[in-house]
């Protein structure tokens, strides 16, 4: 009986909420259930002029008084705002040796940093930015690098490199320009807190060479910084801003590209952001030396003016130091005197862009606004999250790796370099699991167990996998490891017996990641008919086919012995590419970049 009134009762239900149905239909009163309002959607804003209009009141104050009256910088900036970027690059420390830069006299130099340079053509696909001697970069984004090194001598003694941390790294420019445009020795700490341009940063430092001064760390900035507390030379917080100078860098309408923007609520949570990060870097500088860089690719004054007013009024013991040579090239900014504004319709055509320089004064002792590492861990999450990453933290544990004779032998033995260790003394050897590292030393042992790439990769075991010092030196005797493109081009030049490729359609094959036939010299012959099987060489682009006054290393290969009779006696090899697949280039060409 029961089971029937059940049903009854689930049928009347069905015919009420289809008469609620037929009724809204007919223009009837909505059923009881229906009768909730539907919060009204925020207004969008259809009309571009509105949008620009909005954009308008937010920057205008940055003009200056005696301009706020007067539009025609507002026509000259959406007039400028409309045109193409020039394109520029930046020489990396694989490209800016000696005098390279007099190689390239057809091209204007970027007048704040040295190794900035205009180029006319795309070179996106050319095999001198492939093979990372050069670095596509804004001449805006030049900026940060330049006023930090300009007119610097920290508290650095003779055989001491200098600390200096990039806070928001990725992709990888400012880093690599810090360490190329750099006269004195700098050691790098480049962090991203993003995993997904991570991946882009860590590709960068290596295509360019920078492994062996650059260390790389994943995790928030201002935890980093507060670690380091009172050990920076160099702190460079480029910091996470809205971006609304990106439309000539994206090549879309400023309009388009206004309304994707964050709003001024998100706005306000990256205004919070930027000052926690900068007032963290300020306790990461040394004391009396130390300097610190904040740089936005915003126009926005309460991105920058007001980040570094707020900042100065807590901090008794900073001031703004402009640096002399790099700002001197601007107008100074109307709104914060000692602090640089890149407009889009100014003499230099750039993208828009905020800088400002710190030096930090004394030692006066402020609570960061970031948790310490300890502090960390005794909350509920940081507990949650300790034991999550312990076991990777045991497996990621750097351990001293002492020289042995078996560690020289084996560079002597394959490529020829008589002492590699030797060769770095700015570095030590170290094992991370199954991997030999060569790490920084300037690198503060309180970071090493959170290095996400603690420097350059020098092998890598195989088959049984050591798990102790002794067990990776006994792996090396026995050649049960590979070596890295790390090594390849952080010691390749070292090398007395690389493979020099001469020939375009060569050098282009390799790059591109195919395996060829290629005519070698008898030294070369003599060695692999000394081995049982195959041996792995280093690939070296011969001068000047790249570079004008050196052979460049780029990457490994491996030799393997003809089949044909005809091919053995005459020296003809195949040589199997060992290049990263992610750093092979389909679509790669040379142009005749330099002079």
């Amino acid at each position: 009986m029961r089971t029937i009134q059940t049903r009854l009762a689930v049928v009347a239900i069905f015919f009420e909420s289809i008469q609620g149905v037929r009724g809204l239909a007919s223009g009837g009163a909505p059923a009881a259930r229906n009768t909730r309002k539907k919060k009204a959607k925020p207004k969008v804003i259809e009309n571009d002029a509105q949008v620009l209009e909005q954009y308008r009141s937010r920057i205008t104050r940055a003009i200056g008084p005696n301009n706020e009256s007067d539009d025609s910088w507002w026509s000259r900036f959406l007039e400028a705002s409309a045109r193409p970027l020039r394109r520029s690059v930046t020489l990396t420390p694989r490209g800016c040796e000696e005098d390279i830069c007099k190689t390239i006299l057809s091209n204007e130099n970027v007048l704040w940093t040295r190794n900035g340079f205009y180029v006319n053509d795309d070179v996106s696909k050319d095999a001198r930015h492939v093979t990372g001697l050069l670095y596509i970069q804004e001449a805006a984004s030049m900026l940060p690098v330049a006023a930090l090194l300009d007119d610097f001598h920290g508290q650095k003694t003779q055989n001491e490199q200098l600390l200096a941390v990039d806070v928001c790294a990725a992709p990888g420019g400012k880093s690599v320009q810090l360490i190329s445009t750099s006269k004195e020795k700098i050691t790098l700490i480049a962090n991203e807190v993003s995993s997904s341009r991570l991946a882009s940063l860590a590709h960068n430092v290596q295509r360019c060479g920078t492994c062996e001064r650059t260390v790389l760390t994943h995790g928030d900035g201002g935890q980093l910084l507060t670690s380091l507390r009172d050990l920076c030379d160099l702190v460079l917080v480029d910091a996470p801003c809205s971006g609304d100078t990106q439309s000539r860098r994206l090549n879309i309408s400023l309009a388009a590209h206004i309304r994707s923007a964050p709003s001024p609520q998100q706005t306000e949570r990256l205004a919070k952001e930027q000052k926690r990060l900068l007032l963290a870097a300020v306790d990461a500088a040394k004391p009396g030396s130390g300097l610190i860089v904040y740089s936005t690719c915003s126009l926005d004054p309460a991105e920058n003016e007001d980040i570094v007013n707020a900042v100065l009024n807590e901090r008794s013991d900073l001031v703004l130091f402009p640096p002399p040579t790099a700002f001197s090239h601007f107008q100074t900014n109307a709104l914060l005197p000692g602090t640089v504004r890149l407009w889009p319709h100014d003499t230099h055509n750039t993208a828009g862009f905020f800088c400002a320089r710190f030096k930090r004064l004394g030692n006066t002792i402020h609570t960061s606004p970031f948790k310490t590492k300890e502090e960390h861990i005794t909350s509920q999450q940081g507990r949650r999250q300790q034991k999550l990453t312990s076991y990777y933290n045991q497996k990621a544990n750097l351990n001293i790796f002492e020289p042995s004779d078996a560690v020289t032998n084996y560079f002597l033995r394959h490529f020829g370099i008589p002492d590699l260790p030797a060769a770095f003394p700015q570095s030590k050897l170290m094992r991370r699991g199954t991997d030999l590292w060569l790490v920084p030393s300037r690198i503060p042992d309180c970071l090493l167990s959170q290095l996400n790439r603690p420097g350059v990769k020098l092998l890598q075991a195989f088959g049984n996998k050591p798990t102790s010092n002794k067990d990776l030196e006994n792996a090396i005797k026995a050649d049960r490891v590979r070596c890295t493109h790390d090594f390849a081009l952080a010691a390749g030049h070292l090398s007395s017996c690389p493979l020099l490729l001469h020939e375009t359609n060569h050098l282009l094959a390799y790059l591109r990641g195919e395996d060829f036939m290629f005519q070698i010299d008898s030294a070369i012959a003599e060695r692999l008919k000394q081995e049982d099987s195959s041996i792995t060489i280093l690939v070296a682009a011969a001068k000047p086919l790249l570079h004008p006054h050196r052979h460049i290393i780029l990457g490994l290969a491996k030799l393997l012995p003809p089949n044909k009779r005809e091919d053995r006696e005459s020296y003809i090899f195949q040589i199997k590419n060992q290049l990263p697949r992610d750093l092979a280039r389909r679509d790669v060409h040379l142009n005749n970049f330099f002079c």
